[in-house]
């Protein structure tokens, strides 16, 4: 009795359950061990190039797709904005963006032509630090994915 509740609660966490929407928390997704989470577990600190991913691969049928998620950057000496690049599976490229030094929310659309199941993945690649400062990721949690 007590399997069944906690196996469809997981489900909807990485299938279109009701509303076609995924959401990725802290509890959901992989974070390097050495990266901090502030704010009750909800603001990840991105230092270090890093990948954040979903701890399972997502199924996602053919249609189209926005992810929304809140972020802010730092930057170093050399002015340059963090990077975050957002794929599936390492594969599917879907958005290469600079992440501006003010608390913003990003709306990211893609469509997919076909099914895909894969590891839907954040990477900022592009740590850097110097005596002019540290560039780093502020990502706040739930990440949504939704259909429209």
């Amino acid at each position: 009795p007590f399997l069944f509740p906690v196996t469809f609660i997981l489900l909807c966490l990485f299938t279109s359950c009701n509303s076609g929407e995924i959401v990725l928390d802290h509890a959901n997704v992989n974070a390097h061990k050495d990266l901090r989470w502030d704010l009750d577990s909800t603001l990840l600190v991105i230092s270090g190039s890093n990948t954040i991913s979903s701890k399972e691969a997502i199924p996602f049928k053919a249609g189209k797709y926005v992810i929304s998620f809140k972020a802010y950057g730092s930057v170093a000496g050399d002015g340059a904005l963090p990077l975050f690049i957002i794929d599936i599976g390492d594969s599917l490229l879907i958005k290469q963006t600079g992440i501006a030094v003010e608390e913003k929310i990003y709306t990211v659309k893609f469509e997919l032509q076909e099914a895909i199941t894969g590891i839907l993945n954040f990477t900022f690649p592009n740590d850097y630090a110097d005596a002019g400062g540290d560039r780093n990721v502020y990502l706040y949690f739930p990440i949504r994915v939704s259909e429209f």
